[in-house]
């Protein structure tokens, strides 16, 4: 009854795929009910793109990824990183300092 650790990461990635699908369900719905909040919308594509990165390297077999894919992953949660402060925590900064309120 012992599980090994292949076994756990592969359940724990189906896991994680469902979160996705959920939050793509949920994207669908935000796109489908309201255009004119564009900036939660980026928002919520950041953060769907970041966990579906995170679940592709909780689940590398770093024994038979090449490095280059792993360079590449890398860089592209480097890049959702940088989009993602960018638009919520310097967002948030912009939109107080426009209101006059701390």
């Amino acid at each position: 009854m012992l599980l090994e650790i292949k076994d756990i990461l592969a359940t724990f990635g189906a896991f994680m795929a469902v979160l996705i699908a959920i939050e793509i369900y949920h994207n669908i719905i935000l796109y489908t009910q309201d255009h004119r909040d564009h900036h939660l919308a980026v928002e919520i594509v950041l953060g769907t793109a970041l966990m579906a990165i995170s679940r592709k390297v909780i689940v590398f077999d770093f024994n038979e990824t090449i490095p280059e894919h792993i360079y590449g992953s890398a860089a592209v949660i480097l890049a959702l990183v940088i989009g993602y402060y960018l638009i919520v925590v310097r967002g948030a900064q912009t939109t107080k300092g426009t209101d006059g309120k701390p």
